[in-house]
């Protein structure tokens, strides 16, 4: 949640403004397949891409990924969003950490 504004931060340095739709990658860790394979649906049933991984860092942990679909990048909006990945990867028991995007979508 901290991380949040200084991401958006960022992307306005990058001339990303209020009203741009973008997708954004999302990143959660999980120690077990089941919990990552459920998240993985649950994000996918909300229209988003996912798919579970295993880390690059650390073989005991499984990297779920992917993008959302298109959101306006205003600060309440992806704070709100957070939020909810957050809140999503507690009822999965997997841990959120973060996200990221690229300003030139087309």
């Amino acid at each position: 949640m901290k991380l949040a504004p200084i991401t958006l931060d960022h992307l306005r340095s990058f001339g990303v403004s209020d009203d741009k739709e973008l997708k954004l990658e999302f990143f959660f860790y999980s120690k077990d397949q089941d919990k990552a394979d459920a998240l993985a649906k649950e994000l996918r049933e909300w229209g988003y891409e996912a798919e579970t991984v295993e880390s690059a860092g650390d073989s005991n942990l499984l990297l779920v990924t992917g993008w959302t679909t298109k959101m306006k990048t205003d600060d309440k909006t992806v704070e709100r969003w957070t939020e909810d990945m957050c809140e999503l990867g507690y009822r999965n028991d997997c841990e959120f950490d973060g996200w990221g995007t690229t300003p030139d979508q087309d």
